[in-house]
C-alpha cells in the first residue's frame, strides 16, 4: 500500500520516522504481518495510486507539486503539477520512474497494469500541451482527459487524449484479461472519444461517463450517467472477468443514508461487485444534530441488484475508508483511518493521542 504520514509511523513492528510529512511505502504477507516499508519525500501530499504488476513489483502513479524523490534523486515539478510513473521491486525500491511536465497542472488520478504486464494509465493536462513519450497531445482549451499505455519497463506505447472547450475529467482506470481497458470521470458537455463514441446525456450539464477501450485505446463503447438534480461522477471502476465493468455510480436499493462518498470497487471471480467507501451519518442528540463518517461495504449481484450492506461505524469519530482489493484467498483487503475508536468484529483498535489522532487501518475481511 501507499500513503502519507507525519512523525513516527508504527505499522506493527516496523517504525519509519519521518520528522515533517512524508510519503510511505508497506508491504504485507497473507495474513497482515508487515514485511517491509519505505518512506520517500516530497514537499507537499502527493495524490499516487498503485498497482500490481507480474512478478510482485509495484506500479505507481500519481502527480505532485514542486518535488518528488522516489529514491533516484528529486524530480523538479516544471508546472503547478507533474505527473509521474514508477516501477518498484517487491521491496519497493525503485526501478525505474517517468517524469511528465507541462506549462500548467498534468495530473495522473489511476493506474491499472494487465495481466500481461501492460501498464494503462488516465488523468487529465491543461494550460499546454502534453507529451508522454508519443508526441505532444494539443491544449484544446480547458482541462483535457488523457489515457496512454506504456510497457513494463516503461517504454510509452500510445496515448489518447479528449478534450474541447469545457472541463473533462478522467479518474479511474482498470483492465481485463485480454488489455482491454475501461475509463471513467465527469464532464461537462458530450464526450467525443472517437471511432464514432460519444457519451451524452442531456439531462445535466454534468455527467458521469464510462467508456471502453480496446487494448490499442480505440473506443469501443460509452456509457453516460445524469441526473437533474444532482452532478453524477464516476469515482473507480473494476472489470470483471468476462470483460464487464462495473463502476462507483449509486447505491441502489442499499440501505444507507446520508451524504455518500465512494473509494473503491471490485470485482469477485462469482460476478458479484463489492462497493467501499463512507457516509456522514447523522445522529440526534439533544439540542444539537452529530454528523460523523462511517465506513461501508455493499455488494451487489452481477447484473447490479443491491445484496448486503456492512456499515463499520467508528465509536467516537470518524472511519474513512480508501481502497480495497481481493486476494487469492478471496478475502477483501481494505485499508483507510479512522479516529477514535474502530472495531471491524475482530477487536477494538484505538488511536492514539497526537497533533492529528488518524491513525490507519488494513484489515482483511470474508465478501
Amino acid at each position: 500500500m501507499i500513503g502519507w504520514a507525519q512523525g513516527t509511523c508504527d505499522l506493527g513492528g516496523f517504525h519509519l520516522e519521518a520528522p515533517r510529512e512524508a510519503g510511505f511505502l508497506a508491504w504485507f504477507d497473507p495474513d497482515g504481518a508487515v514485511a517491509g516499508a519505505r518512506s520517500f519525500t516530497a514537499d507537499q501530499p502527493i495524490h499516487a495510486s498503485i498497482a500490481a504488476a507480474p512478478g510482485g513489483d509495484g506500479i505507481v502513479a500519481g502527480h505532485f507539486v514542486r518535488t518528488l524523490d522516489l529514491g533516484a534523486g528529486a524530480m523538479q515539478a516544471r508546472g503547478e503539477t507533474d505527473a509521474f510513473l514508477a516501477r518498484l521491486d517487491a521491496r519497493g525500491a525503485l526501478r525505474w520512474q517517468r517524469q511528465f511536465s507541462g506549462a500548467d497542472k498534468q495530473q495522473i488520478f489511476d493506474v491499472a497494469v494487465a495481466p500481461a504486464g501492460e501498464i494503462a494509465i488516465v488523468g487529465t493536462y491543461r494550460d499546454g500541451a502534453l507529451d508522454l513519450g508519443t508526441g505532444p497531445m494539443p491544449d484544446r482549451g480547458r482541462t483535457d482527459i488523457f489515457v496512454a499505455s506504456f510497457t513494463l519497463d516503461g517504454a510509452p506505447r500510445w496515448a489518447r487524449s479528449y478534450g474541447d472547450d469545457n472541463e473533462r475529467w478522467a479518474t479511474s482506470i482498470a483492465v481485463d484479461a485480454a488489455g482491454c481497458i475501461a475509463i471513467g470521470g465527469s464532464v461537462e458537455s458530450p464526450l467525443d472519444l472517437g471511432d464514432g463514441v460519444v457519451a451524452r446525456d442531456a439531462r445535466s450539464s454534468s455527467i458521469g461517463w464510462v467508456a471502453k477501450l480496446d487494448s490499442k485505446g480505440r473506443a469501443l463503447w460509452a456509457r453516460a450517467f445524469a441526473s437533474i438534480r444532482h452532478p453524477h461522477r464516476i469515482h473507480d471502476l473494476a472489470m470483471g472477468p468476462d470483460g464487464g465493468v462495473a463502476g462507483q455510480i449509486a447505491l441502489g436499493d442499499a440501505t444507507l443514508t446520508g451524504s455518500a462518498f465512494f473509494s473503491d470497487v471490485v470485482v469477485a471471480r462469482s460476478g458479484e461487485i463489492l462497493v467501499h467507501g463512507s457516509h456522514v451519518v447523522t445522529t440526534d442528540e439533544g439540542n444539537a444534530l452529530h454528523r460523523d463518517l462511517a465506513t461501508y461495504f455493499q455488494t451487489f449481484d452481477s447484473q447490479g441488484a443491491a445484496r448486503s450492506t456492512r456499515v463499520v461505524r467508528d465509536i467516537d469519530e470518524a472511519a474513512v475508508g480508501h481502497a480495497i482489493a481481493l486476494d487469492s484467498r478471496g478475502r477483501l483487503i481494505t485499508v483507510g483511518a479512522f479516529k477514535g475508536t474502530l472495531d471491524f468484529g475482530m477487536g477494538a483498535m484505538t488511536t492514539r493521542p497526537g497533533r492529528h489522532e488518524y491513525a490507519m487501518f488494513l484489515a482483511a475481511l470474508m465478501p
